[in-house]
């Protein structure tokens, strides 16, 4: 029987399936949007039922499996996912609070300046690609600590739409060099977790996942996980990547010098490069 391959998209409204063949023919295709959809309680606030990507997550990957069954054994799956999006989880990996949306605008306003004023914006930029202002996991979690501290010392750990996802399908955390980079909580020259990024959000990184490279096998499907889905329990996860990177490298978008327009719920132009390439205007995210 042939070797089957299961691509998994978690987005911002809506969850895909895509299986292939070897020769990366589609076999089967499935998508669901999110019943809740985004959530904006105030001005400024977007957020997500994490709960509500999970009951995407599996119709889309049962129905692909249905319809894909007959031609082959699904072998291997990975996801492509949203990023910069915060769930905070308890030991048992259940969200203590909706996932902060990487849309979310709250902290802008005040934790945003505060750590501008403590560490300067060229620090940030050239630490993390990213400017300090905006709804991204770092100024996330300092408003956690500001205004909701009790679920940020309850979270055991801190996960994001990739990993939380992950995790939920074989039972181990693993964060991709693509999704943690949108969290400004990593290092572009460490290529890791940063410690003085991660002592202002006022955490430590036994609460984030291990960074692991994309490709790499993290787990096999948990047995009841398996059985819900309607796939064998020795099916391998394999660590994904942020959704934009996917798409660029699903459209040959691979030398210097190619470019990449994503139109969806961002719109985002994705340029390849020898090197970081860093702007005074800090347009470009390296």
């Amino acid at each position: 029987m042939d070797e089957l391959l299961l691509g998994l998209d978690v987005g911002t409204t809506a969850a895909k399936a895509v299986i292939y063949d070897l020769d990366g023919r589609t076999v089967a295709t499935s998508s669901a949007n999110y019943e809740r959809g985004l959530l904006c309680p105030h001005e400024g606030w977007v957020e997500q039922d994490p709960e509500d990507l999970w009951r995407a997550v599996v119709p889309v990957i049962q129905s692909a499996a249905r319809a894909g069954a007959g031609r082959g054994r699904i072998v291997a799956l990975s996801l492509s996912s949203q990023g910069g999006t915060t769930i905070p989880v308890d030991a048992g990996g259940r969200p203590l609070r909706p996932a902060i949306s990487w849309m979310d605008t709250r902290a802008a306003a005040v934790e945003g300046p505060q750590v501008a004023s403590q560490w300067g914006e060229e620090f940030f930029y050239r630490t993390t690609g990213w400017w300090y202002a905006g709804g991204l996991p770092l100024l996330h979690l300092r408003w956690l600590a500001a205004h909701e501290p009790h679920v940020l010392a309850s979270a055991a750990r801190l996960l994001f739409v990739n990993d939380f996802v992950l995790s939920r399908l074989c039972g181990e955390y693993a964060m991709d060099p693509s999704d943690a980079a949108i969290t400004m909580l990593y290092g572009l020259e460490r290529a890791d977790w940063d410690e003085r990024l991660l002592q202002m959000a006022g955490i430590d990184r036994t609460r984030l996942s291990p960074v692991l490279p994309s490709g790499t096998a993290v787990g096999r499907l948990q047995p009841a996980v398996a059985s819900e889905l309607g796939l064998s329990p020795d099916v391998i996860v394999v660590n994904g990547a942020h959704d934009q990177y996917c798409a660029a490298l699903g459209a040959s978008v691979l030398e210097p010098g190619d470019a990449f327009l994503s139109c969806g719920t961002a719109w985002v132009l994705l340029l390849v490069t020898g090197r970081p390439v860093f702007d005074a205007n800090q347009v470009y995210h390296p």
